[in-house]
């Protein structure tokens, strides 16, 4: 692990501070928000990595993206009939996003259990593959929840921020684990 000690930790810390001081110093004198020079920053170092990673199983990299295409457009069809994933609304869009994250964790998890000998580690999808013989079960099971959630958030919270923060804790929430579990497969790890 990285931070196996607080010396890694701290210079971590340092290292973080010191791009995002430089972001800012860069803004002041050229006008470029900082925000972009992060992001390239940032860019350059996963670039760098990206290069150093030995082999790539392209045949889980396309399944995963593949089904995540899929299901990510029949929502955006969904969108045309219903308000809740419309792309004509800002939250529309917000919520699309978010249900797109949660569809790609789910396909990842799919191909992952189901073609590849991975395992779900959490209790109630684990005990729901092994009842249906199959993790495709994480689809249905990720969209009535998160649609719910989506829906009693536009509904009853009127605090745009809270909406805002709930939303995105939601949305990170399916994109973290999505993320990993796509890597993990790609990568062979």
């Amino acid at each position: 692990m990285v931070f196996n000690n607080s010396r890694n930790l701290l210079y971590c810390s340092w290292y973080c501070s010191a791009i995002y001081f430089l972001g800012i110093i860069i803004q002041k004198k050229t006008d470029i928000d900082f925000k972009y020079t992060l992001f390239f920053i940032g860019l350059i170092l996963a670039i760098i990595n990206l290069i150093n990673i030995q082999s790539i199983n392209l045949i889980a990299f396309s399944q995963v993206i593949l089904s995540w295409i899929v299901m990510t457009v029949i929502f955006i069809i969904i969108g045309k009939f219903w308000d809740l994933f419309t792309l004509s609304s800002y939250d529309g869009k917000i919520n699309l996003s978010i249900i797109s994250a949660h569809l790609f964790d789910a396909s990842s998890t799919f191909i992952a259990v189901d073609y590849y000998g991975y395992f779900e580690q959490h209790v109630l999808p684990g005990s729901i593959y092994n009842l249906s013989g199959t993790a495709i079960t994480m689809f249905p099971l990720k969209i009535i929840v998160i649609c719910i959630s989506l829906y009693i958030i536009d509904k009853y919270v009127d605090d745009e921020i809270l909406s805002g923060t709930l939303k995105l804790a939601i949305f990170i929430l399916g994109l973290a684990p999505g993320v990993r579990n796509f890597l993990s497969l790609a990568i062979g790890t």
